[in-house]
């Protein structure tokens, strides 16, 4: 255990106790193959590599996969009910990367429309199981936000089950952007920017607009050296069949999305950035979580 996160010392810490089990964030995993091309040997005793807590790009994914002595795991967990899916030895993780892999044995996981969709992001995840939890210290007001009391967790992810059966995560419900009624999965979107030439990170948040409500700001962290145009993410996403509705209507650029104590970057922060820099106002619930 590190008392603050630091890619050689892990490196060091592994060679010297042979570890053969570690999980971490994707940005653990990244800075971890950055740094292991220099000290190849490091994470021989290596069997398990679980990655879970963000989205995982898809190339550092493969690469991983590849590169890794041991097995690259993709999970899915919260404190609220322990680890829920993940891919396991019997499954090829290059077939199953952008997924979470299939639900544990024990836990129950739906996916429940919402109201109004039209599919494109299947629906809430839900959960039911012995590891849910079966409430909140904070009383029966705040737990009936999540709990129905018969034993079902919502919690607040979109997603759905592709034909694998692996549990497809394509945001947040307070991730959505509704943009003139219509709604907008950003973290698909950021998924498919994320592989942009340029693009160190990005983060998609809405700001209010005068006629559709809400538009889209892409916040973009910029991969070293490299320029990011508005322009240049929109062609981007036009050569994609993406379509037009759901490209970003703005672009902030910053040396460093706002990150917390783990590496991941907090959306709540991302979106007080956008609105102080746009000077927008800022509606209530967007400082309720990250």
């Amino acid at each position: 255990m590190q008392a603050s996160w630091d890619a050689g010392e892990m490196l060091r810490l592994a060679r010297e106790h042979r570890i053969t089990h570690s999980a971490g964030t994707p940005t653990h995993l990244a800075d971890l193959m950055a740094r292991r091309s220099g000290d190849a040997g490091s994470l021989a005793s290596l069997r398990v590599f679980t990655c879970a807590g963000a989205k995982l790009d898809a190339a550092l994914a493969h690469q991983a996969a590849e590169q890794l002595p041991g097995r690259l795991s993709l999970a899915y967990g919260m404190s609220e009910a322990g680890h829920v899916a993940s891919t396991g030895p019997g499954d090829d993780v290059t077939g199953a990367i952008g997924t979470c892999g299939r639900p544990q044995p024990e836990t129950i996981v739906t996916i429940d429309p919402l109201p109004g969709s039209t599919g494109t992001s299947g629906g809430e995840v839900v959960l039911t199981g012995p590891s849910v939890t079966p409430g909140y210290l904070q009383g029966r007001e705040f737990s009936s936000r999540f709990l129905d009391g018969k034993g079902k967790y919502r919690t607040g992810d979109l997603g759905h089950f592709d034909g694998s059966g692996y549990l497809v995560l394509t945001g947040r419900i307070n991730e959505l952007v509704i943009r003139g009624g219509e709604k907008i999965p950003v973290g698909e979107i950021e998924g498919v920017l994320r592989t942009c030439p340029g693009v160190g990170d990005v983060v998609i948040v809405g700001v209010p607009h005068a006629r559709l409500g809400e538009c889209c700001v892409a916040v973009v962290e910029p991969a070293a050296g490299a320029e990011v145009t508005l322009s240049g993410l929109g062609s981007f996403l036009e050569a994609r069949g993406v379509t037009r509705a759901f490209w970003p209507e703005e672009l902030l650029t910053v040396n460093r999305l706002p990150r917390n104590d783990v590496g991941k970057w907090v959306r709540a922060e991302v979106s007080d950035l956008a609105h102080d820099r746009l000077r927008a106002p800022r509606r209530p619930e967007q400082r309720e979580g990250a």
